[in-house]
């Protein structure tokens, strides 16, 4: 108990003492030292006496230096004036200027009127001319105007600001400008972490790269990353674009851009939008990915007709642009072989070799005919050929109705396809042949870029007059067709449904302007309530006209359909017709007239009479459930109206302040800009002559080689003349006729030479790729060989080791056999012998026979003995 007493009041007088030595501590870090000077002395400046430092003086108070070249020190106010020279050094913080107050109780150094400067260890510099330091906080508050600038020639400014030492951290408020990395930036705050080299944003937040705007209500630039984020009712404002996102990452270096959260680009040249949850672009691969029930939104309008807007969406859409020497050869090929496929005319083609057809019999029957009148009545030809094909019209009520005839009756209908379009020749080169001896003008890189689209998952399209749906959507800019997959159907007018396991449709001018359904074509036309027009064949080809209506389908190959034909306004019959081929034209959307070709066959029966199943051709899928109905149908994302106006008003950053405290660096920095912009237009502008040069330089080769062959060629024709000329008139028999035959031969002009080289290199071109291509398909097969090879002798050497174990253990087994017959044997043996001893045993007399066993004594051991 004692000793416990002892102790509590020990610690009681260690308390007591330790109070005054923290308060004397205290007391000795306020005071402020002065640790060197050339002179000091004391003067009265009207009664209040000061002591004059100069020198340079050293003065140290809370582990702060000030220096300064004089220094007035009024004990009595604890102050001290620095005057000439001064600089405030605190850490790594070290504040520079040509004159203080110190105010030593307030721990607070006052820069005024002249310029000061704070520059931390990373070289950022802060300059104002009214600054308070507080040397305990290690803070800095500058107000009326200030500019940073750091080591990378960053800028920002404010009127008012602070700077944290202990977190090296300055805060920049009211009307801050920033320019970093090319961006100038506009905001009401903002927060420069020095140690992470992260600035954040306040309010207000606009930010410009060339004529580009980006503004929200709160972000951040990472510096280091060089990562700009911006959130917070984002808008974005291009020369011809408009943008809108929750948040949006900019990556600087890789100009690499996200858009997240109710996303918007409007292309306000085209009329177009996207939307998305999700819009990323990466310009290395100039890719754009739309995700988060993505969709784009085009705005069309024809000559004297009202605006219509499309809303085309998938669950996720890719547009990437490519240059066009950088796509490969055989995707350019698919490309020209599908429009050339689209481009041809099947119908007006069989009917033209149709109508040659019938000419060249009437032809060989006049021959044959010697009572036959020379002039052929074409009236009488028709009529004849109306054989060939069967006219359907039967009734005059069916004809008035849907008129349906022969393609005899007009053979001579010219196709009304204007999409007939030949592919690009890529083959009207110069023959090397010919410019053999001329210089070889090496034709510049075609860098147009061509655009490649692609829908993935839930493909949908509306527009008032067509709907879409499918799984999967392809485009490109190559051949202007639109390809649909898996289960496409399209709606037009709503009651018309084309469906097929694929489709292509060329789309100009913001239309549908043809459709091709390849493999299991089927159209469906609801005339009313459970009536349905069908057609279905192996391939249809639809034409739009340019208010985007029906105007003529062909089917091609098994061509079935089923017609509803009125009577008195009513449906009463049902028209059901087999062809190869049918082609059928339509007005203002109903069908006109109907077209068989070749082993057609037609059946009318009552509609009260034909069971509703045998009104259906097989494979009959009418589907109005899948039609997209209304734009939500394709995304819920609404379209948002421009802005421009309001945004472009903003006034752009002006860097006063830094004027001021820098002058002159802005003006660099606009006219580095400016020298930048102009070089690289100076560049694009010698690209582009360097180019039309080397085009004309290309064309000019191209002319001069085609003139060569065709000269070549004449000159090559004049000598067989002369040649033939020359042998008949050494010839006496018929000389006449022979020299008639020679004059006759044919001279080639220098246009048709030129065709005849140009068809010759086409030739020799596609000699060239089939030889590629043959070429290919050995080293295809010699691969395909070598892999059989590699592969059957992997095969044989897996066999081998499998043979060699299978060995191995059957070696195994025999020698465990072996083992155990040995074994066995010994067994046997040890068997057999006691066996016989015992049976010898029971042969001996009984006197001498040995006792069973007996036991020796040894070594107290007993030992048993047989």
């Amino acid at each position: 108990m004692y000793r416990k007493l002892v102790i509590t009041i020990l610690l009681a007088l260690a308390g007591l003492l330790r109070l005054p030595a923290q308060e004397s501590s205290e007391r000795v870090d306020s005071l402020v030292r002065l640790l060197s000077a050339q002179k000091m002395e004391i003067i009265d400046d009207h009664g209040n006496s000061l002591r004059k430092v100069t020198g340079p003086a050293r003065f140290l108070h809370n582990d702060t230096f000030l220096i300064c070249d004089t220094a007035l020190w009024s004990v009595s106010k604890a102050e001290i004036e620095a005057i000439g020279n001064v600089r405030i050094l605190q850490n790594e913080t070290v504040l520079t200027g040509d004159k203080l107050t110190y105010y030593i109780d307030q721990d607070l150094a006052e820069f005024r009127g002249s310029v000061v400067q704070l520059e931390d260890k990373d070289h950022n510099m802060l300059r104002t001319r009214h600054l308070d330091y507080n040397t305990k906080d290690s803070v800095a508050v500058f107000q009326n105007g200030g500019a940073l600038k750091d080591k990378d020639g960053q800028i920002i400014e404010s009127i008012t600001g602070t700077y944290d030492s202990k977190i090296k951290t300055f805060t920049f408020t009211d009307n801050v400008n920033m320019f970093t990395d090319s961006i100038f930036v506009k905001t009401t705050r903002l927060v420069y972490d020095t140690r992470s080299g992260v600035a954040t944003f306040g309010h207000m937040t606009d930010a410009w790269r060339d004529e580009n705007m980006l503004s929200s209500n709160a972000g951040w630039y990472n510096r280091p990353r060089e990562v700009f984020l911006f959130y917070n009712n984002v808008h974005g404002l291009g020369e011809t674009q408009e943008a809108w996102a929750d948040s949006v990452y900019y990556h600087r270096n890789t100009n690499e851009i996200e858009l997240l959260g109710n996303a918007q680009v409007t292309d306000t040249t085209r009329n177009v939008s996207a939307l998305a949850g999700r819009i990323h672009y990466l310009d290395s691969t100039s890719t754009l990915t739309l995700t988060r029930d993505p969709a784009i939104v085009g705005i069309t309008q024809e000559k004297d007709q009202p605006a219509d807007t499309v809303y085309f969406g998938a669950d996720s859409l890719v547009y990437k642009t490519v240059k066009r020497y950088e796509i490969p050869e055989s995707t350019v090929s698919a490309a020209e072989k599908r429009l050339e496929d689209l481009g041809q005319d099947a119908i007006m083609t069989y009917r033209q070799k149709a109508a040659e057809a019938a000419a060249k019999a009437a032809e060989e029957a006049k021959k044959d005919d010697p009572n036959r009148p020379p002039v052929l009545d074409k009236k009488n030809l028709n009529d004849k050929d109306k054989g060939k094909d069967k006219d359907l019209v039967k009734d005059k009520d069916i004809e008035k109705d849907k008129k349906i005839e022969s393609p005899s009756d007009n053979l001579n209908i010219q196709p009304t396809d204007s999409l007939n379009i030949p592919p690009t020749d890529s083959l009207a080169l110069t023959d090397s042949l010919a410019v053999a001896d001329s210089t070889v003008v090496e034709v510049p890189k075609d860098t147009t870029k061509i655009g490649f689209l692609t829908g993935l998952k839930n493909v949908r399209l509306f527009r008032n007059d067509i709907q879409i749906a499918c799984d999967s959507l392809s485009y490109n800019d190559l051949d202007s067709l639109i390809r649909l997959y898996k289960e496409p159907i399209v709606w037009n007018e709503i009651k018309r449904q084309y469906a097929a396991d694929s489709i292509y449709a060329v789309i100009r001018n913001n239309r549908m302007e043809k459709a091709s359904l390849m493999s299991e074509a089927f159209i469906v036309i609801e005339e009313a309530p459970e009536i349905y027009d069908q057609i279905r064949s192996t391939e249809m080809l639809a034409y739009f006209d340019s208010t985007g209506a029906l105007r003529r389908f062909d089917a091609l190959g098994d061509a079935n359909a089923v017609f509803y034909l009125k009577e008195d306004s009513t449906f009463a019959t049902v028209n059901k017709a087999e062809s190869k081929m049918l082609y059928a034209t339509f007005v203002k959307g109903d069908i006109d007239r109907v077209y068989y070709f070749d082993q057609s066959k037609n059946d009318a029966y009552p509609l009260a009479q034909l069971r509703k199943d045998d009104r259906l051709l097989k494979g009959f899928s009418w589907v109005p459930e899948k039609r997209p109905v209304d734009p939500t149908a394709v995304t819920k994302l609404t379209l948002r109206s421009g802005e421009r106006e309001k945004y472009a008003g903003r006034p752009r950053a002006k860097y006063r302040q830094t004027d001021i405290y820098y002058p002159g660096y802005m003006e660099g920095v606009y006219k580095q800009i400016a020298e930048n912009e102009a070089a690289k237009k100076r560049r694009e502008q010698e690209k582009a002559t360097a180019d039309s040069l080397a085009a004309a330089a290309a064309k000019d080769s191209l002319k001069t080689a085609t003139d060569n062959l065709a000269l070549t060629d004449s000159i090559a024709v004049s000598d067989s003349i002369k040649t033939n000329v020359a042998d008949s008139l050494s010839t006496v028999v018929d000389s006449l006729a022979s020299v008639k035959d020679t004059v006759a031969a044919p001279v080639l002009s220098p246009k048709e030479a030129a065709r005849k080289a140009k068809e010759e290199a086409r030739a020799a071109k596609i000699a060239a790729r089939e030889a590629k291509w043959a070429r290919l398909d050995s080293l295809d097969a010699a691969k395909a060989k070598i892999k059989a090879e590699k592969k059957a002798a992997k095969l044989r050497k897996k066999k081998l080791k499998e043979l060699k174990a299978l060995l191995r253990q059957e070696e195994k087994d025999r020698q465990r056999l072996e083992k155990y017959k040995a074994a066995f044997e010994a067994k046997k043996a040890r068997e057999d012998a006691k066996k016989k001893k015992k049976e010898e045993q029971e042969q001996l007399p009984g006197d001498a026979e040995l006792p069973a066993e007996s036991v020796e004594h040894v070594d107290g051991h007993g030992v048993e003995v047989e």
